[in-house]
């Protein structure tokens, strides 16, 4: 590999505690390789020990990258079951984040928030309504875990030349180790149980109970995956007795995937971190990967990218098409001007045939011949005017001059110009308008209209040529 070209090289799967890590690393060849760590307390001393356990697994290739899935188990993470407004997901994932304080009791600090789709009416009050029976809400599974820690994970793997695909609840991850499409996971905890429920791969509840009441929360039939969630000793038992539970309601006891050819019920975090691993999903519900951090951006900023290339691109077409269009309608102009000159050359005599560009040359030369250029007609009308007049304004269309004149005497000026052999029919187009100038004197303004007069020449040779 040259040029410090970055392959995927590696797959890691993640699992965290408050106070354990479990990683497990497969390569391209299928070599796998485990850590397991404890977590201090202390946040930088517990994102030092993620960082040495990352930088084991992902930093052997420092040319290749790794995908990174990490699945987060209580306490770490909190998922419970809460009744909100019926949005779509994106704005109840803004509505969780912005009212995480109230959902979750936890310490006082940033939560980074996960939400699920609607749960399935089938399986749970999906639809609530409030007292008056009048208002409609979802239920939902929501999640939180600390913005703080989770930007730190996907800082560290960034660092490490990883990837993170995605950070989600433990949970998520529980219907993949059971294997069965529909079903439950009973996660046995020191305290309490957790029930979670899915139906074809996605969640559809999340209950909690005393150990004694799992018999409550499991139907007749239902398929179960139990798993111990942590390694301490007197859990063993506790688990046992909930398994018995389980059978005597008429359960499936459902044996989780095998992680190298072991079977890992008694440690939940081992088995998570084996299903991260395999997880096929590329996007997993109750993500709670940092939007904010630098990898999060890329999949947006791509995205972002894919539609700028495309405005551009049919800005582009729609700015070609306009100047098709433009220049069509300038050609079909000047073909209008073109058939327009023929006719006025047919008119004095004059055929011009396919290809004959001397004779429309000629032709342009005599047109513009039998007019005298407005250039010398002021000039001859400057000569001729008083020394007490002047031009202040003037237009010209056709063969008519539109004149603004300021003259001491109007009169004199009009006999002036009226002398002119090149100018005929002057007229005044209004008022004359006597003004007052600073010191004193009085000056009149009038508006005239002239045509001038075509050369006699040009007029006879028009007459010659007229059949």
């Amino acid at each position: 590999m040259s040029g410090g070209a970055r392959t995927t090289a590696a797959s890691l799967g993640l699992a965290l505690s408050d106070t354990r890590l479990v990683a497990v690393r497969r390569t391209p060849d299928g070599r796998i390789a485990w850590r397991d760590a404890a977590l201090p307390d202390a946040f930088e001393a517990w994102r030092g020990a993620v960082q040495a356990v990352l930088r084991d697994l992902i930093g052997e290739a420092p040319t290749s990258t790794a995908d990174v899935r990490i699945a987060l188990l209580a306490p770490a993470v909190d998922v419970r079951t809460a009744t909100l407004p019926p949005v779509n997901d994106a704005d109840a994932r803004r509505l969780v984040a912005r009212s995480a304080a109230r959902h979750f009791l936890r310490e006082a600090e940033p939560l980074r928030t996960g939400v699920s789709a609607p749960m399935s009416a089938t399986d749970t009050a999906a639809v609530a309504m409030s007292a008056d029976g009048s208002d409609a809400r979802d239920v939902r599974l929501i999640a939180g875990a600390s913005a703080r820690r989770t930007r730190a994970l996907t800082e560290e793997v960034i660092a490490c030349g990883g990837r993170v695909r995605w950070i989600a609840p433990a949970a998520t991850v529980w219907p993949t180790a059971s294997n069965a499409a529909t079903g439950h996971a009973l996660v046995v905890h020191a305290a309490h149980v957790e029930v979670v429920s899915w139906r074809e791969g996605q969640l559809q509840a999340l209950r909690k109970a005393r150990h004694e009441s799992v018999s409550e929360l499991i139907p007749r039939g239902a398929s179960v995956l139990t798993v111990q969630a942590s390694l301490e000793p007197e859990l063993t038992s506790v688990l046992a007795s909930c398994r018995a539970q389980v059978q005597r309601v008429g359960g499936l006891l459902v044996t989780p995937v095998r992680v190298d050819g072991q079977n890992n019920e008694s440690d939940a975090m081992r088995l998570a971190a084996w299903c991260a691993l395999t997880e096929p999903r590329l996007e997993m519900p109750l993500s709670l990967v940092d939007d904010d951090a630098p990898d999060a951006q890329r999949p947006r900023a791509r995205r972002g990218s894919l539609r700028l290339i495309a405005v551009v691109a049919a800005l582009l077409v729609f700015a070609g098409v306009g100047y098709r269009w433009w220049l069509e309608r300038d050609l079909a102009a000047i073909r209008r001007e073109r058939a327009s000159l023929e006719e006025t050359l047919t008119q004095r005599g004059l055929r011009a045939g396919p290809g004959a560009t001397s004779t429309l040359a000629r032709a342009a030369r005599d047109s513009l011949a039998a007019h005298t250029p407005w250039s010398v007609l002021l000039g001859d009308a400057a000569s001729r005017l008083p020394a007490d007049a002047w031009v202040r304004t003037l237009a010209a269309r056709g063969d008519s001059l539109v004149l603004e004149l300021v003259a001491r005497n109007v009169e004199r000026a009009w006999s002036a110009l009226d002398a002119s052999p090149q100018l005929a029919d002057i007229a005044v187009t209004g008022p004359v308008r006597r003004e007052r100038s600073l010191d004193g004197s009085v000056s009149e303004r009038v508006t005239l209209r002239v045509r001038r007069v075509l050369p006699r020449a040009s007029v006879d040779t028009t007459e010659e040529a007229t059949p």
